[in-house]
């Protein structure tokens, strides 16, 4: 059969019909391909920029900084020291002034016998915290002194429900607190002064939940109990 030489195969002609979109095709997921790695590139450099200035930042200025230590001399004060003694009538911004049986406990020469704050279930509560973490490892949870330092050869605290230690006056309580007593230790440090009154009122209650009699119970607890 006769062919012209013009004449061209569908899978050519297809194919040249195609070719255009193919190489557009190509050329965009290059040019993404591209744009990807330059932004790659650019937070890199971004990166190491950062990190180069951090290290540069990091010199003898933090830690030798323009400051005056305690034992240091400097000029222009009255004896050349930088700890200047505190001037009279100086007290702590959360310090109680004006407020003896509250700080101290006592009233004049006397223990307070009342607690100087209001018994609420909430300081009760606060009492329990402070007791579990600062008493209970001597005095137990229970207050009979057989805390878990006993076990490993520690002398023994009196029990809490002894006659003599029920008959402590509040304000003696809250002082052997804030100075210690005998083999026990000042807690001033480690227990603030409201915290240390919780405290003196959770083991009243500790003591008196030992000693209450069933009358003494309201009648929503005493149904709670075995029969």
């Amino acid at each position: 059969m006769w062919r012209s030489e013009n004449t061209t195969s569908p899978r050519a002609s297809f194919r040249s019909l195609l070719l255009p979109e193919f190489r557009e095709g190509r050329e965009q997921k290059r040019s993404r391909r591209s744009l990807r790695q330059r932004k790659h590139l650019y937070l890199r450099l971004l990166l190491l920029l950062l990190s180069i200035l951090l290290v540069a930042a990091c010199d003898n200025n933090m830690s030798d900084q323009a400051k005056c230590k305690p034992y240091a001399e400097i000029d222009g004060l009255e004896n050349g020291a930088c700890a200047q003694p505190l001037p009279d009538g100086v007290v702590a911004r959360d310090a109680i002034v004006d407020n003896d049986p509250l700080r101290t406990g006592m009233s004049g020469d006397n223990y307070v016998s009342d607690l100087p704050v209001d018994v609420t279930q909430d300081l009760l509560a606060r009492g329990q915290e402070e007791y579990t973490v600062f008493c209970q490892p001597c005095h137990g949870a229970a207050g009979y002194g057989d805390g878990v330092i006993v076990q490993y050869g520690f002398p023994a605290p009196p029990s809490l429900h002894s006659i003599a230690v029920t008959m402590l006056l509040p304000g003696f309580i809250f002082d052997v607190i804030s100075n210690g007593f005998g083999r026990m230790y000042s807690y001033g440090q480690e227990i603030a002064v409201p915290d240390r009154w919780a405290v003196v009122a959770y083991v009243q209650a500790l003591q008196l939940s030992q000693k209450a009699s069933v009358d003494s119970l309201p009648d929503s607890d005493r149904e709670q109990l075995p029969q």
